[in-house]
């Protein structure tokens, strides 16, 4: 399994154009992707600011996701919102309750 991690802080007047564009990506993935093992996006209470955990099955499904269709339209949509580009990160899983 290959772990990700994202943050990003969307402009103020843009969080509900955020999270729609948000919703509409992580359908897409959930339809569309099923290497993707989990695609989970959270905004932090009470800020403009996002995180997102993803988990790939493997190196090919996470290839896949970054050359996907709806993965460019994301960028396209959602980098405009932002303050600055997303961070992403690989993390590695100490532990979960995920099955």
């Amino acid at each position: 399994m290959i772990h990700k991690l994202a943050s990003f802080t969307v402009k103020p007047d843009k969080v509900r154009d955020a999270t729609r564009t948000i919703a509409a990506f992580v359908d897409a993935i959930k339809r569309d992707e099923p290497g993707v093992a989990s695609y989970e996006s959270f905004q932090i209470a009470g800020t403009t600011a996002f995180r997102h955990t993803m988990t790939f099955r493997d190196a090919k499904a996470e290839q896949r996701h970054r050359t996907a269709a709806h993965t460019t339209a994301f960028v396209e949509a959602l980098y405009p919102l932002c303050e600055e580009e997303p961070d992403f990160v690989d993390a590695t899983l100490v532990r979960s309750t995920i099955r």
